[in-house]
């Protein structure tokens, strides 16, 4: 029993010294090792910790923590769009919590899933499937409108953001105050991809991890760009892309600004809704001679039934037959020709936008990119970043049986 007390008097005297070689009364994140509440970990302030390791006051595993902040951090970093952001990591980020499915998959990319401590409480609901683990972790309510109650409660380190979604006066505004660093990096477009893997992987210390996945990524938009590239304007087929969210979801247009108006960019398509995000749209627009699309493409989501959680693909099915069978679209262009497709959020506004960029490749120019195997893609994808089996359904017609 005397040696299990002066144990527990030793720990109690470590710990007390390490938070002396800390700033008194510091609030907000609190750095080892930082005396002057800057935190960061100086030359100096690295001197005095080794200092008090030599004195016996804290223990290896405490020096060592404070020699890898003192070579390491502060790490800043740039958010995404339209709030465009500098933030600044002063320590290593154990605690996460997550607020969109897009985030999660890119986080458990850089197999870092065991950081994550809360998730939006849609992704349970919807994704349990596809995130067997992380489903499992305490939700926060909406992703959109987080509870801050729940958020403070879970102590995250920080909290990885839509870009654009959940303003400042639901999260930012609501956790002045607190050492909680809001991350907005959105990973749902193709443009943004690369950067936001790096900048996460960056801040994650998941650097190796975070170029694997860009090298995966640069392979593939290469093989895009050079063959997209070599065509003309005039090649180019005009697509009308429509929002889906429900089987009586209808002109719902999807402009500029959407990670799928990002792909059809990329692919060498041409979107007519010429303008920002969603708008209702008449159908007299669509079938007016200067719009009079090549193609049509429904995003669908989840709830339609596509998606890892789905199998069966009569759903995609019958939302084309429901775009085909509409009688004011009977002249249009891609109704004559049959060119209708359906393809999953999934895999057009996620970190698997090169799967619905392919298809979207395959759809347009079949000949051009006749070596394009979607399907194989997603499989490798799923298990080589995610160690998930491929199943699911995703694009209808599957570009192999267009």
């Amino acid at each position: 029993m005397k040696r299990y007390t002066i144990f527990v008097l030793m720990m109690l005297l470590a710990s007390s010294t390490l938070l002396a070689v800390m700033p008194a009364g510091a609030q907000g994140v609190v750095v080892h090792g930082d005396r002057n509440d800057d935190k960061i970990v100086s030359d100096e302030e690295m001197g005095v910790a080794e200092q008090s390791y030599k004195d016996g006051k804290i223990t290896s595993d405490q020096l060592e923590e404070i020699r890898h902040i003192h070579e390491n951090y502060p790490r800043t970093i740039v958010c995404d769009p339209p709030y465009g952001k500098e933030v600044t990591i002063y320590k290593p980020i154990n605690r996460i919590i997550v607020l969109s499915t897009y985030g999660a998959e890119a986080i458990r990319s850089l197999k870092a899933t065991d950081k994550v401590v809360g998730i939006p409480n849609y992704l349970p609901k919807q994704h349990s499937l596809f995130f067997p683990v992380m489903s499992k972790v305490p939700d926060v309510g909406s992703g959109f409108e987080p509870d801050i109650e729940k958020v403070l409660s879970l102590e995250p380190d920080i909290i990885l953001a839509f870009a654009g979604s959940c303003p400042p006066e639901r999260l930012e505004e609501q956790l002045e105050g607190t050492d909680v660093v809001v991350v907005r990096l959105g990973f749902s477009k193709a443009s943004y991809m690369i950067e936001d893997f790096r900048k996460l992987g960056y801040i994650l210390e998941k650097e190796d991890e975070a170029e694997d996945v860009i090298d995966f990524y640069e392979e593939f938009n290469s093989k895009i760009e050079e063959r997209v590239g070599k065509l003309s304007e005039e090649e180019k087929p005009k697509v009308y892309f429509e929002s889906i969210w429900t089987h009586e979801s209808e002109y719902k247009a999807i402009g500029n600004g959407v990670g799928i108006d990002d792909l059809c960019t990329m692919v060498g398509g041409i979107n007519i809704a010429d303008f920002d995000q969603y708008r209702d749209v008449d159908p007299e627009w669509v079938i007016m001679p200067e719009q009079n699309p090549d193609i049509i493409i429904g995003q669908t989501f989840t709830g339609i039934g596509c998606g890892y959680e789905h199998d069966d693909p009569s759903n995609l099915e019958a939302v084309r037959a429901k775009i085909m069978n509409r009688d004011e679209l009977a002249n249009v262009t891609a109704v004559k020709n049959g060119a209708i497709y359906c393809i999953s959020i999934q895999v057009t506004s996620k970190p698997r936008y090169f799967v619905g960029a392919a298809c979207l490749a395959k759809w347009f120019y079949p000949e051009l990119f006749d070596d394009l195997d979607p399907e194989a893609m997603n499989k490798e994808y799923l298990e080589r970043f995610q160690g998930m089996p491929y199943r699911g359904i995703y694009a209808y017609p599957p570009p192999e049986e267009s």
